[in-house]
């Protein structure tokens, strides 16, 4: 959600974002919303509804479509329901909103369970 956030604000800055087994909000939504349409209801990771995840993000989408992204979705997280479902959209919508997007048989935290497959992700060499 953060990194959607500021490339909204500063897109000549950003050369990519890279999702690593994330949610990725539409305009409007909230973490908990995302997750909600998800089937994956926040009770449900034990999670308390802190600002953060509760208010809604509102950015231009079509500024975000032009910034080229990448998706690292995690086979084994934690957080599978919400994945998949984010992962979908990527896939259906990858050509328009300028997306790449791989698979790693990983938790959630990816970037501890497999950080060589990350990095090279990261740097491109994947």
């Amino acid at each position: 959600m953060v990194i959607t956030g500021v490339a909204d604000r500063m897109p000549g800055r950003i050369s990519r974002l890279v999702y690593l087994d994330s949610a990725v909000p539409k305009s409007g939504d909230s973490l908990f919303g995302i997750m909600e349409r998800c089937g994956a209801p926040y009770q449900k990771f034990g999670l308390v509804p802190d600002r953060p995840f509760v208010d809604p993000l509102v950015f231009d989408e079509e500024i975000l479509r032009k910034i080229p992204k990448t998706y690292v979705h995690c086979t084994k997280s934690e957080f599978l329901a919400v994945g998949k479902c984010a992962y979908a959209d990527v896939l259906n919508n990858a050509k328009r909103d300028r997306w790449t997007y791989y698979e790693l048989e990983s938790p959630h935290h990816c970037m501890n369970a497999v950080p060589e497959q990350v990095a090279a992700i990261l740097l491109g060499k994947l």
